[in-house]
């Protein structure tokens, strides 16, 4: 105990962790206030090793592993909020620095997403049960951030429906347009786009489970003349189309692979063409994956902050036509889907099994309050090749939501 120990005096500046060590002694660190306090016991002594030289994995396998729990009304989710308070103590430990630093230059590294690594990273995440994810998202099966105009009222079915309207509308699709997705999960924005406009929608996914359920979707609804989903590389479609989107998909490409995807863009879009992007980002300068969400939930993935891939994006010569951060949306979204995991656990305990459920739990709640505590946020990124392609002021938006409302209204799908 006498390393970690050494550790969490530096990790704590701020209210006070008591540890039950595997000998039952207890150990308590206190910052400058006394509160919040947390309490923990440790089952095994071969982990506190681990947990002092990774702690950001280390502790996490070792709660999904139940060796690491909680105590005197404690829980996971007081824990990881105690961390993210604490976090700038654990990171000027010495030997963190330097493991922080050892990440930011492996990043392209874990992040090399040639054609072989997509479809393994995707299959890791995206081919689980479908089953299991119906437990805890919205009915149309949205795994992306959604748009809250007050999380206070609207339920999560309502601020995904806003999301789609609202990347619609920033995109002004009318009628007779062609549309690409790149990476369209489980069908749901292009299914939308389908009944809402006479379009034709083009959608691609490296996901066999999430296309084979979307084409399914696309048959119920009877809209498979509008919407052709392909089991494709976005690297791999060709064509010419009106507007192109990706919705939380530039999170899976990696930093060495940004010209490659804006480059599919440009490829993709006509001369009077839009484009459009919703990523996770970063408010801060770049950093790193970090160790448990690139093992567990999203191998070779990276949270871009703007400076990573904006030259790119002016080497294509894009008009960014409209820029927009989202700040507490995914965290009011990534709440949501926590509580309805919770609520389905036994469930999803069913499907895999209780280390499962509780890796689940620390990607859900350790996400969530990033989007609350820490640097994460969401951006949109609507551009275009010509400076005419689009209007020169926001005010379309608000129309064309309007009209998306009164549409949806008549084709009976408003929530």
């Amino acid at each position: 105990m006498k390393l970690l120990s050494s550790l969490l005096r530096k990790f704590v500046q701020n209210g006070t962790l008591r540890v039950y060590a595997p000998d039952g002694t207890l150990h308590e660190f206190s910052g400058r206030d006394k509160q919040p306090t947390v309490t923990l016991r440790i089952h095994d002594k071969s982990i506190l090793t681990g947990i002092f030289l990774s702690p950001d994995i280390k502790a996490a396998e070792a709660y999904m592993d139940g060796k690491l729990t909680f105590e005197e009304g404690s829980g996971l989710i007081d824990f990881l909020n105690f961390y993210l308070l604490n976090k700038g103590g654990l990171r000027s430990h010495p030997l963190q620095k330097y493991l922080k630093k050892l990440r930011k230059k492996l990043k392209r590294f874990h992040q090399n997403n040639p054609r072989a690594n997509s479809e393994k990273n995707v299959a890791h995440h995206y081919d689980l049960s479908t089953r299991m994810y119906k437990l805890f998202l919205d009915k149309d099966l949205q795994y992306t951030c959604a748009y809250y105009n007050d999380p206070e009222t609207e339920t999560l079915e309502q601020a995904q429906m806003n999301k789609k309207r609202h990347v619609v509308a920033k995109l002004k699709i009318e009628d007779g347009m062609s549309v690409a997705e790149l990476g369209c999960g489980w069908g749901g924005f292009a299914l939308y786009l389908a009944q809402i406009a006479d379009v034709k929608v083009t959608s691609v996914n490296i996901s066999k489970e999430q296309i084979a359920h979307a084409r399914e979707r696309a048959k119920a609804l009877g809209v498979e003349d509008r919407v052709d989903f392909k089991l494709m590389d976005y690297r791999d479609l060709t064509g010419q189309f009106d507007r192109v989107v990706s919705i939380g998909m530039m999170e899976h490409v990696g930093v060495g692979h940004y010209h490659e995807f804006l480059g599919q863009f440009k490829a993709l879009m006509k001369p009077d063409g839009a484009g459009f992007i919703h990523s996770i980002g970063r408010m801060s300068s770049p950093g790193a994956t970090n160790p448990f969400i690139r093992k567990y939930i999203f191998p070779g993935g990276h949270i871009p902050s703007f400076s990573e891939f904006i030259g790119e994006f002016e080497k294509q010569r894009f008009w960014l036509t409209d820029c927009e951060v989202l700040r507490k949306h995914y965290h009011y979204t990534l709440m949501e889907w926590r509580q309805r995991f919770l609520e389905n656990w036994d469930e999803a305990a069913e499907i895999y099994d209780e280390r499962f459920c509780r890796m689940w739990e620390f990607y859900l709640t350790g996400t969530a309050l990033g989007f609350l505590h820490a640097r994460n946020m969401v951006f949109h990124l609507t551009f275009a090749k010509q400076i005419g392609t689009l209007p020169m002021t926001r005010d379309y938006i608000a129309a064309e939501t309007e009209r998306l409302r009164l549409k949806e209204q008549e084709i009976g799908i408003a929530l």
